[in-house]
């Protein structure tokens, strides 16, 4: 019951029910007050120890619940063990459900370091990644300083038209989207294809100190296993064909396939230019179709964060989770403001701390138990 409702009720009786119910109100506050007073005096004792210290003076039927509400209120407690906040998983990207040129929408991260006996270090990467696979509309990253510059620096660059990236930059705009600080399951795709190359690679190399080239070579084997992994679960019936992996979008087969053999003749090698056209874009549909009934559909799962939360509030005050500090040293601060996704729910937001704003995911942020 409210505070205005009880206020209401106690008006509306008469005179000796009223000192009845004001007498409860007060004693309920007094034990309340009191049950705070043995927590803060008892060096922050937990529930069962308060219940305890308690029942030393006075027998409160509701005491595990009431000394259980004291300390889950109690901030000080709450900064030695903050309870983060979670989200719903958020729906698919527009970008990893439309029809698009492979890579021409990717993502970054950074995979070193290796130990090479020879070479510059490279400062091209941007510029080879797209000499070999093409130009880029949107490259998705993390907020590392190196991306953050190259951004800054491109940007810089395709304002000046008479330089070569100037000239560039005008024809092919490649825009960075960054992901939120501190939160690698936003970019969660590309962090576990890096993750994979690095394990291949650290177990095929060792202990080993390469020359750029044989580091080259490598790299180059470990695309080719990642990309030879099939996309959906391989089917146990011998009908079905073989998986598909990305490299049929690459290369039209796997890139372990042994070549075709010579085959007779098919009846389609009479058709006509315009016969052939339609009956490739029917496969092309048709591929799409089931493509995106086998695959698609399938990352529509939710494995985690499948309850809905709360939205964050701007104003209120949080803790911001470190990975290297103790609970306790974590940064205090104020939500000032939030990011809605397509869904209406909150999981990015903006906080300022005496150190200045900050930008975190919600599962890095723990609101303190304030009313």
């Amino acid at each position: 019951m409210s505070e205005l409702s009880l206020a209401a009720l106690i008006k509306s009786t008469d005179l000796r029910t009223r000192q009845q119910m004001l007498t409860v109100v007060v004693w309920n506050r007094f034990v309340k007050l009191y049950i705070e007073h043995l927590h803060y005096a008892n060096c922050h004792a937990g529930p069962r120890a308060l219940v305890g210290l308690l029942r030393q003076t006075i027998w409160l039927i509701n005491a595990r619940r009431e000394c259980g509400a004291v300390v889950r209120r109690c901030t000080h407690c709450f900064r030695y063990k903050p309870r983060l906040m979670s989200q719903i998983m958020g729906n698919l990207p527009l970008d990893r459900v439309r029809i698009s040129r492979p890579f021409r929408i990717s993502g970054v991260d950074l995979f070193g370091p290796i130990r090479v006996s020879l070479g510059v270090r490279g400062k091209a990467a941007l510029k080879i990644f797209v000499g070999r696979r093409g130009p880029l509309d949107r490259l998705y990253c993390d907020n590392a300083t190196n991306f953050v510059g190259s951004s800054r620096l491109l940007q810089e660059m395709a304002s000046d038209v008479r330089s070569t990236v100037g000239t560039y930059g005008v024809h092919h705009q490649v825009e960075f989207v960054f992901i939120p600080p501190r939160s690698p399951h936003f970019g969660g795709l590309w962090e576990a294809a890096v993750k994979s190359a690095k394990h291949l690679f650290l177990r095929a190399v060792g202990n080993a100190l390469l020359k750029e080239d044989e580091v080259q070579t490598i790299l180059v084997e470990v695309e080719a296993v990642l990309n030879s992994r099939p996309l959906v679960a391989d089917s146990s019936s011998p009908n079905d064909g073989e998986a598909i992996t990305p490299a049929h979008f690459l290369v039209g087969t796997t890139l372990a396939a042994l070549p075709p053999g010579s085959a007779p003749p098919h009846p389609d090698d009479d058709l006509t230019h315009l016969q052939r056209w339609q009956l490739i874009s029917a496969i092309k549909r048709r591929f799409w179709r089931d493509w995106s009934r086998d695959y698609i559909a399938g990352l529509q799962q939710r494995v985690k964060w499948t309850k809905e939360s709360a939205n964050l509030l701007p104003g209120t005050i949080v803790v911001i989770k470190e990975d290297n500090l103790p609970p306790q040293k974590w940064l205090l601060g104020r939500v000032t403001e939030v990011t809605h996704g397509s869904d209406g729910k909150v999981r990015v937001a903006l906080v300022k701390t005496k150190q200045g704003v900050y930008k975190r995911s919600v599962h890095h942020l723990a609101p303190l138990p304030i009313n």
